[in-house]
């Protein structure tokens, strides 16, 4: 496992997450409001519950 604090990560300029699937939405959603990723890839099913 690579890991970094999250301080170290909020410092980096633009992060790119990659994450599917119905089990993740809840994390993408935290990691996304709590501005850790600035660009998601994802599939639709699991973009449209997101936006739900």
């Amino acid at each position: 496992m690579i890991s970094l604090e999250l301080e170290k990560l909020r410092e980096i300029p633009l992060v790119v997450g990659v994450a599917c699937g119905l089990e993740k939405v809840k994390s993408i959603r935290a990691a996304l409001e709590g501005k850790l990723v600035h660009v998601l890839i994802t599939d639709e099913q699991t973009a449209k519950a997101l936006l739900d």
